[in-house]
């Protein structure tokens, strides 16, 4: 799984799935992934996440101060 969040909140999107708002789990297939952050002010920001079988990977930015 992926576990994401973002302060104060943000819009992810990972591949081509659909944009969910934050905070969000999602099971992921094991592999590399880019996280993309879409924070309210409009800006953009990346994170890499790798998914591992029977793990939950924590993802967490802060959209005030990246």
């Amino acid at each position: 799984f992926l576990s994401v969040n973002a302060k104060p909140w943000a819009k992810i999107k990972v591949g081509k799935a659909k944009p969910k708002d934050t905070p969000h789990r999602m099971p992921l297939f094991e592999g590399d992934y880019t996280i993309r952050f879409e924070c309210p002010d409009g800006h953009t920001i990346k994170r890499s996440a790798t998914i591992k079988p029977g793990q939950t990977t924590p993802i967490v930015v802060n959209c005030d101060t990246e």
